[in-house]
């Protein structure tokens, strides 16, 4: 990457990362309302908070990786790709997806509060959200570790 001067491997995790799905209160209800009528959605891409959890645990698996065995090289180059016309700060992106699924957390949390227990499917989603939040946690252990 380095030799080749090449912004877009950078952009395209950019937009990876900024397209990754969160938490969605306004999802899971219209999912809870349509489950009441007894309606089918199933088989409907975002039908369910955080619908791509596994690519987006995939994606910072993949970036935790990168920065594997205390590469401050590559650590280094991920904040600022010295010689490309334009860089791309992935641990600024990455931190920034996490504020959005933390702030989707809360919400989930804050709409639970009030009840004695948690649904199915409202279990299933904070899981979710959980094993990405720790995965997002462990790519930027890797990136700060020198």
């Amino acid at each position: 990457l380095k030799d080749s001067v090449d912004a877009e491997f950078f952009n395209s995790i950019s937009s990876l990362i900024s397209s990754c799905s969160v938490l969605d209160m306004d999802v899971y209800e219209r999912r809870n309302k349509v489950e009441d009528l007894g309606i089918s959605e199933d088989g409907v891409v975002g039908d369910r908070a955080l619908y791509d959890a596994s690519q987006t645990y995939a994606l910072f698996r993949f970036l935790q990786l990168l920065c594997e065995g205390h590469n401050l090289n590559f650590q280094n180059y991920l904040r600022t790709q010295a010689g490309n016309t334009t860089t791309v700060n992935i641990v600024v992106c990455t931190v920034d997806y996490l504020l959005r699924l933390q702030e989707s957390m809360s919400d989930f949390f804050w709409h639970y509060a009030g009840r004695d227990t948690i649904d199915g499917q409202g279990r299933d989603n904070l899981s979710r959200a959980i094993r990405v939040a720790k995965q997002v946690f462990r790519t930027l252990t890797e990136y700060v570790q020198g």
